[in-house]
């Protein structure tokens, strides 16, 4: 079950596409909504802004008006974007427990990833964009994201993606733990699609994984899921592949499995998890 979802907004104009997923994903729960922007202000911002601005603004003592100006500015945003999916959707806004129906929270908080993450602990998932226009760093705020929050992690493309969240779900399909946790962190959501489809990507040169015993466990949740087989090209990349056979299955949302601490300099340098986000063009759901 899902009822409480945490959506990181960045205040950057594009925020709809996250809180459009949000509520969607709520809808079917009567899920909590806390819609959350952070300020990030000097300490988190001034490292990414080019170095000759930052020395002009602070030889003339403007920098951090002109950084809390831009926070200021994003704050707006974010809220705007938040009142009008409340508006749209005519949510009830609230803190506390209530009827069995979707309700929204607004937090405008100063801090870093630090307190995103300690918000997230407290919640049962966390959204968040991938913007192809973010900053220098936004992937190692991901990557911190996907380690650290203890939490399955939605990643939503600007754009919304094309189709339904829950309408056909894929799964990335191979027999370890990490697959087998995001399978099991994403049931709730599996038994609320229309379709479920797992992806079992092989080479040429070796057999597809055996999602047998992964069919069984869905059908104890009463989830008539089905395998699909995903043979690689040759030079074809396996993230590739598997949203090619995502998109090709009308899936909105891919669930996969992130990598174990000892992998995160792959998760930092490449690697199959970067690579699906790099090329998404629908919603994924990462568990660690």
């Amino acid at each position: 079950m899902i009822k409480t979802i945490l959506v990181h907004l960045l205040g950057d104009g594009q925020d709809e596409f996250a809180l459009k997923a949000a509520y969607e994903l709520a809808r079917p729960f009567g899920a909590h909504i806390e819609a959350l922007h952070l300020r990030r202000g000097l300490g988190a911002a001034a490292w990414r802004a080019p170095p000759d601005a930052v020395l002009g603004a602070a030889l003339t003592g403007g920098l951090a008006e002109q950084l809390g100006e831009v926070d200021e500015t994003h704050a707006r945003s974010a809220r705007t974007a938040f009142d009008d999916l409340c508006s749209r959707e005519n949510l009830m806004l609230a803190d506390t427990p209530g009827p069995d129906a979707v309700s929204a929270e607004w937090s405008d908080l100063r801090g870093g990833l630090d307190r995103l993450l300690d918000r997230a602990r407290f919640n049962d998932m966390l959204l968040t964009r991938r913007s192809p226009g973010a900053p220098d760093g936004a992937d190692e705020d991901i990557g911190r994201l996907i380690m650290e929050c203890s939490r399955p992690v939605l990643v939503v493309p600007d754009g919304g993606g094309p189709v339904s969240l829950l309408g056909t779900i894929a799964v990335a399909w191979k027999d370890t733990d990490e697959s087998a946790r995001a399978l099991s962190a994403a049931l709730p959501m599996l038994q609320k699609a229309n379709r479920v489809v797992l992806l079992c990507a092989a080479d040429q040169s070796e057999a597809a994984p055996d999602a047998s015993d992964a069919l069984r466990l869905l059908a104890w949740h009463g989830i008539g899921a089905e395998a699909r087989s995903v043979l690689l090209e040759v030079g074809q990349s396996p993230a590739r592949a598997v949203l090619d056979a995502a998109v090709g299955a009308g899936a909105g949302l891919l669930v996969l499995g992130g990598y174990g601490h000892p992998r995160v300099l792959e998760w930092m340098l490449g690697g199959f998890t970067q690579d699906v986000l790099d090329d998404a063009r629908i919603s994924v759901l990462i568990v660690h």
